[in-house]
């Protein structure tokens, strides 16, 4: 000990640490393991706010270096997917939300809609997303494109919401939202329909980071067994997205604790059968 320059105190107290950060170290990844088991594409940073929200507090460089001693950082990877079909194009299809101040929760609803590839076909999801917080307020699940399969989403996010007049609608310009059935429900409603630019039809770029991240993240974005499969999957991914993931856009709160909690401030500019839709719970 003295040849290395080490005291004889400093050489126990080490020779006990040891112990201590090992089982500290097999704790984490234990933890993280039950973690992925929920979130199987959790990265470092939302982890550790789950680690902190269960109680264990842990550095992010210790995290990360854990993670990877063990093979188990994750590598981002997104696709985009494109399902919508050309609608009307007028002078009246104007983008209310371009540099808008978003404040609050039922301010701005978005739109959009994404496939899922099955063994027995395609279903697509429909989904309505509050802005504000990132809560999907209402999805449906189809076997089609129908305009009518929209106005169910709609009318599953709107059932929770008490006053709806004012409320910016968003989507693209895809005939199921330029259609003339459902541009009549916002108006009864009071609200405010709004599109992407013209020849912007694909660009919806929040409802296509929602989409990317439950497809990525829960096993959406693959071929999945069956359309009923198909429809648990999308249940519990939008269950997690809503009500156990944290989002860094959101100081790392969950969609549903910012859109349940108003005096919660986060900055920000802007089985199947014939088919299957919820309004999530609040």
């Amino acid at each position: 000990m003295r040849f290395l320059n080490v005291s004889r105190s400093s050489f126990y107290a080490a020779s006990k640490a040891e112990p201590k950060k090992r089982a500290e170290k097999e704790l984490v990844i234990s933890l993280v393991k039950k973690i992925r088991e929920k979130h199987p594409k959790c990265g470092t940073v939302k982890t550790k706010a789950i680690l902190a929200r269960q109680g264990h507090f842990i550095g992010r460089d210790k995290l990360n270096r854990y993670l990877a001693e063990y093979g188990m950082l994750q590598k981002c990877k997104c696709k985009r997917y494109n399902t919508s079909i050309p609608g009307v194009y007028g002078n009246e299809y104007v983008n209310h939300i371009k540099d808008l101040d978003v404040t609050h929760s039922n301010q701005v609803l978005c739109t959009d809609i994404t496939y899922v590839l099955t063994t027995e076909g395609v279903v697509y999801l429909f989904a309505m997303m509050d802005m504000y917080s990132r809560k999907i307020l209402s999805y449906h699940v189809s076997n089609d494109l129908r305009s009518d399969s929209a106005l169910k989403c709609l009318k599953g996010a709107l059932k929770n919401i008490d006053k709806t007049e004012g409320i910016i609608h968003h989507s693209d310009r895809g005939c199921q939202y330029t259609s003339s059935q459902y541009l009549r429900h916002l108006r009864k409603k009071g609200m405010l329909p709004s599109f992407t630019g013209r020849n912007h039809c694909y660009d919806n770029a929040i409802m296509e980071r929602v989409f990317n991240t439950i497809k990525h993240e829960y096993g959406l974005g693959g071929l999945l067994v069956s359309k009923k499969v198909a429809t648990g999957a999308i249940k519990n991914a939008v269950d997690l997205y809503n009500y156990d993931r944290p989002h860094q856009a959101l100081d790392l709160k969950t969609p549903s604790e910012v859109y349940d909690n108003q005096t919660v401030k986060i900055n920000q500019s802007c089985g199947v059968q014939n088919e299957q839709g919820n309004n999530t719970k609040n």
